[in-house]
């Protein structure tokens, strides 16, 4: 554990029991998530602490996470098309603030609709909160949500836009949110789904700098402890709500076991995904995507007249799990990378099937080990036959 990483219970329940999903996120750093025992809230642990996350989000964040691109015309009419709903929650006059708002596109389209409307801005990364300042004229403050400075302005809408999964510690966060929000103001929030996930979930979906990880379960206990209700809400590869204030429920007052999710039932979920993902990178040919399957999920007998056709399987399985690891990465995979690539087909299995966490998953290994060996060498007799002219 580095020096600026630091061990935390779980910030939904206060459990310190929790299970290991994954010890790799985006770009193959080298982060460790888990899942809590008591109300199956995933979490980055250890984590990085107040002080490093506030130098990595002022000069790391935005050069690391660039398959974005925030200067696009794509990425404004997205932008555009949000601001068209979220005007609709703002008062003749209102406020709206907008916790992490990069470089600004949201709350400029937003008063490009509403010219009536005051914008304000959080950023951490202080190039971008410059950016944003300079280019559209509203207030923006460089710094972390915590850091704002208090005031007795309130806002009629606060957004956080994929913000509340970044946060060290959310329910903090959501509580000064709440002070923040005028009497009949609204939040809006959204976050991945751990219920929804996409690509590799080591390479891809699972991120360092995600310190969270919600389902709809886990999230909504979080706003009954923040104090809020849901007046909306929507499921679409995200999760998103809209919030007003309400009861704040103190944590003795729910029972996390019931009302959270069943950990095992997540963890059953994310293997089944990852396996299920590993299977769906073989492309083309439908009899190699069911012989890839086979070969992670049960015991197989090899066929002999289907010895060739199931070895290049085997070989092609394994490019692409190696392929599909580089992708996530964000390696660019040219014909020149596959030209390139050295892999051990053998290793690459035995990694996937031990993966599916099979009781008898070593000694399925042993037999597809002994039965990939006697393939190689029947193919090594027949080529030597044909050389040899026989």
């Amino acid at each position: 554990m580095s020096p600026m990483d630091q061990r935390v219970p779980c910030m939904l329940c206060g459990s310190d029991s929790h299970e290991r999903l994954c010890g790799t996120s985006r770009y193959d750093i080298k982060v460790t998530n888990v899942i809590c025992k008591m109300c199956g809230l995933v979490f980055i642990n250890p984590r990085q602490t107040k002080e490093s996350l506030k130098s990595y989000y002022d000069k790391q964040y935005r050069e690391q996470y660039t398959l974005v691109d925030i200067d696009s015309v794509e990425y404004r009419a997205g932008k555009r098309a949000k601001a068209q709903v979220f005007i609709n929650y703002v008062p003749e006059n209102g406020k709206v603030l907008e916790i992490g708002c990069a470089n600004g596109v949201l709350l400029s389209e937003i008063k490009n609709l509403r010219n009536d409307i005051s914008v304000f801005g959080i950023e951490p990364a202080s190039n971008l909160a410059q950016s944003a300042s300079e280019n559209y004229g509203f207030e923006v403050f460089c710094g972390m949500v915590e850091d704002y400075p208090r005031s007795t302005v309130k806002f009629d809408l606060i957004i956080l836009d994929h913000v509340l999964e970044h946060f060290e510690d959310p329910l903090q966060s959501l509580g000064l949110v709440r002070d923040m929000l005028s009497e009949n103001g609204v939040v809006y929030i959204e976050v991945p789904d751990i219920r929804q996930p996409y690509g590799d979930l080591e390479y891809n979906f699972f991120q360092n700098a995600h310190l969270y990880n919600f389902s709809y379960r886990t999230i909504t206990i979080l706003f009954r402890l923040a104090g809020f209700d849901i007046i909306a809400d929507g499921i679409q590869n995200c999760i998103c709500f809209v919030l007003r204030k309400g009861t704040v429920f103190r944590k003795e007052a729910i029972d996390f076991d019931k009302e959270g999710e069943d950990y095992k039932e997540i963890v059953k979920f994310l293997n089944v995904y990852k396996n299920r993902f590993r299977i769906n990178a073989v492309e083309g040919d439908s009899a190699k995507k069911h012989f890839a399957e086979a070969v992670i999920t049960t015991e197989i007998g090899l066929e002999r007249g289907m010895q060739k056709m199931y070895l290049e399987a085997i070989k092609d399985y394994a490019l692409l799990m190696v392929a599909q690891k580089d992708y996530g990465k964000g390696l660019e995979l040219t014909s020149k990378y596959f030209d390139s690539l050295n892999v051990n087909p053998l290793e690459i299995i035995k990694m996937l099937m031990l993966g599916c966490k099979l009781a008898d998953a070593d000694s399925q290994w042993s037999r597809f080990g002994s039965l990939l060996n006697e393939i190689q060498k029947a193919l090594k007799e027949e080529k030597l036959e044909k050389d040899n002219g026989l």
